[in-house]
Order: structure tokens, then sequence, then C-alpha cells
């Protein structure tokens, strides 16, 4: 059981650390973490934690994920997107957001937002907006 707990203490290290880079965590923020979670003693304290700060981070995701969406609403409205590509990529984004790939559909949603500010842009540029 102590090899299985170290085990998924390393393991939700590296997922944190994951999510945290994903999200642009404050170093402050981080090291303030490392530093309680190093000084613990227990490992299962600094397993649950760690199980914690999983959980918030996965909802800071879910929460930008969602916020993409809206901003792909919004450009879609105002570009008038064909209803085929607004399918296509919900499509994708439901392959993707699956447990364990919250970072695989965060990223997903963050290129389409970028891609499609380009073209939100460049179309109020030819409209002389």
């Amino acid at each position: 059981a102590k090899v299985d707990r170290r085990q998924r203490v390393e393991e939700l290290k590296l997922k944190v650390s994951g999510l945290w880079e994903a999200l642009q965590v404050p170093e402050a923020h981080r090291a303030k973490f490392r530093n309680s979670t190093a000084s613990s003693s227990k490992p299962e304290q600094s397993l649950h934690a760690l199980e914690l700060e999983y959980a918030q981070q996965l909802k800071l995701v879910g929460a930008c994920v969602e916020e993409a969406r809206q901003q792909l609403e919004e450009g879609w409205r105002e570009l008038g997107a064909p209803e085929a590509e607004r399918t296509r990529l919900l499509q994708r984004l439901e392959e993707v957001s699956q447990p364990e790939s919250e970072l695989a559909a965060l990223r997903l949603v963050r290129a389409e937002v970028a891609a499609l500010e380009e073209r939100v842009d460049a179309t109020r540029q030819i409209r002389g907006l």
C-alpha cells in the first residue's frame, strides 16, 4: 500500500504540473504548494493535498474549455459559420473530452479559438469595422 501511495503521489505530481503549465498558474502558487507538500512527513497528507489540487485544477480546465466554447459560439455567429463546421468541431471536442484527457480538450478549443479569432479579425478588416 505504501508503494501504491508513493506511486500515486508521483503520478499526481506529474498531472498537476501539466495542468499548471497549461493554465499558466503563477510560480508563486506552485512553489507554495510544493513547499507545503514537501514539508509533510505523512505521505497520505501529501496525497490528499495533491488530489485536492488536481481536482481544483481540473475544475479550472473545465471552466476554460467552457469559456472557449462561448468564444467559439460568438465567433461563429459573427462569421455566419455553417452548421457543419460547428458540428464537426463539437464532435471532435466530445471525442477528446473524456476523463484523463482534459488537456487535449483545452488545447483543441484554444487552437480553434485562435484560428477563429484570425478569421473574425480578417472579416472585420474586409468589412471595414
